[in-house]
């Protein structure tokens, strides 16, 4: 485990979330509020528990006497051998079974070289290897399977559909895998479904797809093996496989050499977002809060004010503002001159409904003290449809706060592409999680714009320095931000799917101490309010390719840590937890909303 004082990680050999055939340069970064940051580095032990990073060469000088073995061809119905239990569920051939001869009937030296290091695990042998397949196991006809198990396409609600596609080599009879839920709450592993069944072997050179649904909120691990640990891929034909959940790539080997003897990927699956159809009222969408009181085309503005001791001092404005100039135009809509407050500690709470528009509300303390703490606990919570998009409780020095805010930003103003929809869900359904597991309400955050595009330009930024080993953090800014960097040749310089990359930041640090958690942190840091993530690929000179991923988070998270002493224990939850922090701007550059 990293230090506690350590934020950059770089990561090197063997991953099962990321296995790769070359090599791995894998950087994240989280910022600490504020924190001073070091470097070092994080090896991983292999599947067989040797540490990447160490190279080391062994031979394997084998005298094989291969035998004649020769597979008969048969009909697809006559060679299949069917489990009705949980084995290779719902999996058909793509293509047809191949013949495979093999007539090597010579005594051979094999010699096997294994590296490994920081190139990754590299395996070189000879063109053929001794063919063992037992005959007393008939091939998985995936045809006839099919008819008999069709491929379950309709999940339920609370389900995600997992789809894999894999590819055998010229050794079908060495290949196997299985698909295990975590249970809540022993954590032990138990099957789901597996291949092939009982008494069955996979065709040579055949692909096989299969699906099945998954309930959401699990963990899940799927296991790959190969009998002779040397892979299916590449001496001995284009073994390949991927997997999918809910249609989104989760792995894909590319017909590259992932893995020898064993390949683990454990995923997780979250609850299904409802599906929002094109041309119907979105407003109860899972990106847009709820319904408005307030008819078409606007949206119910409730501003919740609290005094301090000296009531009269306090005054507050709601202005319209222009949106290209961004200057206030005409007239207050609603204020609170001076004087309005004649008694202490006074509440008030005022509702209007706002056309789609933008809107800057203005907090003013006429002494210069703000309205908390020092003589009372003042506050102002503004709300767009009952959604909670600014609280003041930390006005405590100055003569006023103000803050843009856009009505019908959801309708008129944000665009989010796929990917950038797959961010906003894989950190919502994390935070619900985890504030629901404190007894605490869940804050979701929202998706903003402005935040992504300041997150895009600096990993456009950050490509500049591909060619060097780690990540900075933009200098200077107010915001949280988590950082992520890959580079390399093959699957190494993969487009990785978004789940993979947030959970590398919340899962890998769950159970680790503050600071080296900050990434955990910043992602579930229950007051942060609003996110948004950019993206960066570079081609490299030397043929790898260099993708950067950032994302922004408002207000920003790891905020105050040293005055809770969160480096003890289990002391970084309460700052994490809270209700509101102080550092950041409350709103995005654009302007808060719902």
């Amino acid at each position: 485990m990293p230090s506690a004082s350590s934020h950059l990680h770089r990561l090197t050999g063997a991953n099962p979330e990321y296995p790769a055939p070359l090599r791995e340069d894998y950087v994240q970064l989280s910022r600490p509020w504020p924190i001073e940051l070091e470097k070092f580095s994080l090896q991983f032990a292999s599947n067989r528990g040797e540490l990447r990073g160490k190279r080391r060469t062994s031979c394997l000088n084998l005298h094989l006497r291969q035998k004649n073995l020769r597979r008969e061809s048969s009909s697809a119905a006559s060679s299949s051998n069917h489990d009705d239990g949980a084995h290779d569920e719902g999996f058909e051939v793509v293509g047809g079974p191949q013949e495979s001869r093999h007539d090597v009937s010579v005594s051979l030296e094999r010699s096997m070289l294994v590296e490994r290091g920081g190139e990754g695990e590299r395996l070189t042998s000879p063109e053929s290897k001794e063919y063992i397949g037992s005959d007393s196991l008939a091939y998985v006809d995936p045809y006839d399977h099919h008819r008999r198990r069709h491929l379950r396409r309709n999940c339920n609600s609370d389900e995600k559909l997992w789809e894999f596609d894999f590819s055998t080599d010229r050794y079908g009879y060495e290949t196997s895998w299985s698909l295990e839920i975590k249970d809540k709450t022993s954590g032990r592993w138990s099957t789901l479904s597996s291949g092939p069944p009982g008494n069955n072997k996979y065709y040579d050179t055949t692909r096989y797809k299969g699906s099945k649904c998954l309930k959401g909120d699990n963990f899940y691990r799927l296991t790959i093996l190969d009998l002779y640990n040397d892979g299916f891929c590449c001496n001995y034909g284009e073994g390949t496989y991927s997997y999918t959940v809910g249609g989104i790539v989760q792995y894909d080997s590319n017909k590259q050499r992932t893995f020898t003897d064993k390949a683990v990927h454990q995923f997780f699956v979250g609850l299904p977002q409802e599906p929002v159809n094109e041309g119907e009222d979105d407003s109860d969408s899972p990106f847009s809060g709820r319904a408005s009181v307030c008819g078409q085309n606007k949206q119910e503005l409730v501003i919740d004010i609290k005094t301090d001791k000296y009531g009269a001092e306090n005054t507050w404005r709601l202005e319209r503002v222009n949106p290209s100039s961004n200057l206030v135009v005409g007239n207050p809509i609603r204020q609170r001159p001076l004087n309005t407050y004649s008694e202490d500690n006074t509440s008030e709470t005022v509702s209007v409904c706002l056309p789609y528009g933008k809107y800057r509300f203005t907090m003013t303390d006429g002494v210069g003290d703000g309205i908390c703490c020092k003589d009372g606990n003042g506050h102002y919570h503004l709300f767009l449809d009952d959604v909670q998009i600014i609280y003041g409780s930390d006005f405590n020095i100055g003569r006023s706060q103000s803050h843009d805010i856009v009505v019908g930003y959801q309708q008129n103003e944000l665009e989010m592409t796929q990917r950038e929809r797959e961010y906003l869900d894989a950190h919502n359904w994390r935070r619900e999680k985890f504030h629901k597991q404190f007894n605490s309400e869940y804050v979701p955050l929202i998706y903003d714009n402005s935040l992504a595009e300041d997150a895009t330009k600096w990993a456009e930024e950050l490509l500049r320095d591909c060619g060097v080993q780690g990540i900075e953090h933009e200098p200077d800014i107010d915001q949280g931000e988590n950082l992520a960097k890959n580079t390399g040749s093959g699957t190494w310089g993969q487009l990785y799917p978004v789940e993979n990359i947030v959970r590398r930041w919340v899962e890998r640090e769950e159970t680790w101490p503050y600071p080296s958690n900050a990434h955990f942190t910043q992602a579930l840091w229950r007051s942060a309010r609003y996110l948004g993530c950019g993206e960066a690929t570079l081609a490299m000179d030397n043929g790898g390719t260099c993708r950067i991923q950032v994302c922004r988070y408002s207000r920003a998270g790891n905020c105050n840590m040293g005055a809770y002493n969160s480096s003890q224990g289990d002391n970084w939850k309460v700052p994490m937890l809270m209700d509101h922090n102080p550092c950041g701007p409350v709103c995005p550059p654009g302007g808060c909303h719902s």
